[in-house]
């Protein structure tokens, strides 16, 4: 892992394992070297006899020249032998771009980088999803408007050892609020615990209760930085006064408060004990929702939030200690839809550009802010769904919402945002949606995969009739070839971008499943891990002549709609409803 313009070198030694001299020829980078990053130190080997037990080693380089998505590039070192039985080889080779700011762990964020791509440098396969340990964190409470889950997900920092630490919100005792305008109670706890390659593994490092009846952040990742101190939002779907932390490595509060959220200003100053409880510091603090986003870092350390009642986002800088200073606090006027309802952005991250360019949606609509707070453009996302957010919709219906919430994701060109969306039908009875690739430069859709119609999910994942159906929170994942795996109502599909560039995508395979919610984490070998409501966590192959065939799935017996993290080690780490935190490998 490497930040743009420097080189990385590592060691691939070849060894012959056979009684006979094997000749080598062409050892050098495939052209499949998308940005010719990956090199060998003296150039290619045109011819290397290789005694019986003898040992070739070859220093591999790799540059990151290229600074745009995606961070992940993978090439091989490839070469043929006069071995009958094995004439070709192929070493499979990967580097990282890093964005500095973060820690450079194996899953600093919320889907692991500023494009989302969900896309790991790991090697997981050798993955055969036996529950390594398993940490109680709390069953989630029933919430009153709707089911609470582990939406939110692990992030992975490392130790002074260069272990893994995985960092994950429990709900500990926390009881969602009972009604608008009402706090809910209790305290959750933010946990840190060994991963799988440690000398504890599983072994809780710290749990740090947050305080006041809305410090649970029910719906945000936390974010790792480079001098692995920890950021972290509070106040979810049902809490609404916003508040957001910053803990050092050994779990104690830095900071915490909010200056403003989504365009308007929050009376919430910054507490460097973090003993402020946001929902008490004025007569009427709330606002229509909390933070559900997670914190994303652009490489100048700037900090991006949003709030999804509020069409705006906000920038702020980064403190270790102190108070943050908001740079700015930017509302955007994207379209309304057919029923005349404007922007309400409820992403659960940002997609970053290298240009600091954040891109977010909801619902059916996808906005674009400049590094400087102005928008740049606002899109209408339909596709062939009529939006009937706020629309009449048939006899004694007042409309359906729409309720698409997955992160967009940038695709490995830099030309388009990959973003979701979904709701009813106009009949207020079925549910459609699909993914689309909007051009980053101007909004205009370039490509579009619809989805099939299907009834709405069972209880408890659809909300009040015609109110809300849970659809689309699961985020597109890349697959590192240019095709993306996304979950849906019936499953996960893989589906390919067209090779024009504009039209309909291609159905590449679909794995049938419960309803998934869960943001699907690939790793580097293609192996695509993702949760359901069906109480299965699943490995499928997402690559090769085997895509779209389950490697395994473990049943735990309750939903899994936590999205995946992997550890360095292969290890994929999950929450689950029945309130613990799995890590399985």
């Amino acid at each position: 892992t490497v930040a743009g313009g420097t080189t990385a070198t590592r060691t691939v030694t070849l060894t012959n394992n056979g009684p006979q001299i094997c000749q080598l020829q062409g050892i050098g980078i495939d052209p499949n070297d998308a940005y010719d990053e990956f090199g060998i130190v003296g150039g290619t080997v045109a011819v290397y006899s290789l005694g019986p037990g003898a040992n070739l080693p070859l220093q591999v380089t790799f540059t990151a020249n290229s600074k745009t998505p995606p961070l992940l590039r993978k090439a091989d070192l490839s070469m043929t032998t006069n071995d009958p039985i094995v004439p070709s080889l192929q070493v499979p080779l990967t580097g990282t771009l890093q964005n500095q700011f973060y820690a450079a762990s194996a899953w600093p964020k919320w889907h692991h980088d500023n494009a989302n791509t969900g896309l790991s440098a790991a090697d997981t396969s050798r993955n055969q999803g036996v529950v390594a340990w398993q940490v109680a964190i709390g069953r989630p409470p029933t919430g009153t408007n709707g089911p609470s889950s582990y939406i939110h997900s692990p992030v992975i920092g490392i130790d002074a050892n260069g272990d893994d630490i995985v960092y994950m919100l429990g709900y500990n005792n926390w009881q969602p609020s009972p009604g608008p305008g009402t706090p809910g109670s209790g305290n959750g706890l933010f946990y840190a615990v060994y991963g799988t390659q440690s000398a504890s593994p599983g072994a809780t490092l710290w749990a740090t209760p947050l305080t006041g009846p809305e410090a649970l952040a029910q719906e945000s990742t936390p974010t790792i930085v480079a001098d692995n101190s920890i950021f972290l939002m509070a106040g979810g779907e049902q809490n609404h006064y916003p508040q957001f932390f910053h803990f050092d490595p050994d779990g104690n509060i830095l900071w915490s408060g909010v200056q403003a959220i989504g365009g308007q200003t929050f009376p919430c100053s910054f507490d460097p004990t973090g003993a402020t409880d946001c929902s008490q510091v004025s007569a009427n603090p709330r606002v229509n929702d909390g933070f559900d986003t997670c914190p994303g870092f652009d490489s100048n350390g700037i900090l991006y939030l949003f709030d999804d009642d509020q069409p705006g986002c906000d920038s702020y800088s980064s403190v270790t200690a102190g108070q943050p200073a908001l740079q700015w606090s930017a509302t955007c006027n994207a379209p309304v839809d057919s029923g005349g309802k404007g922007p309400h952005i409820e992403s659960f991250s940002a997609a970053l550009t290298d240009t600091s360019e954040s891109v977010f949606s909801w619902g059916g609509t996808a906005v674009a802010v400049s590094a400087g707070g102005s928008e740049l453009w606002g899109t209408l996302i339909t596709g062939t769904l009529p939006m009937t957010t706020g629309s009449a919709a048939g006899p004694g219906q007042t409309g359906c919402e729409n309720d698409s919430v997955g992160s967009p994701a940038l695709d490995g060109t830099g030309t388009d945002a990959v973003i979701a969306f979904g709701g009813y039908d106009p009949t207020c009875t079925d549910i459609n949606g699909g993914i689309v690739g909007l051009n980053l430069a101007t909004g205009n859709q370039d490509w579009i995969y619809q989805f099939p119609t299907l009834p709405p999910p069972p209880a408890p994942w659809t909300m009040t009739p015609h109110g809300s159906a849970i659809v689309a929170y699961s985020s597109p994942a890349s697959l590192g070839n240019g095709s993306w795996v996304m979950g849906y109502l019936d499953g996960v599909y893989a589906f390919a971008p067209p090779a024009g560039g504009t039209g309909a995508a291609t159905q590449l395979w679909r794995v049938p499943t419960g309803l998934v919610l869960s943001s699907p984490a690939v790793g580097a070998d293609g192996t695509v891990f993702f949760g359901s409501t069906d109480g299965n966590f699943y490995a499928v192959n997402g690559l090769g002549p085997q895509a779209g065939t389950l490697r395994w799935k473990l049943n735990v017996g309750a939903a899994i709609n936590s999205s995946p993290a992997i550890g360095s080690d292969g290890t994929v780490y999950f929450a689950a409803d029945d309130g613990n935190l799995y890590a399985v490998k």
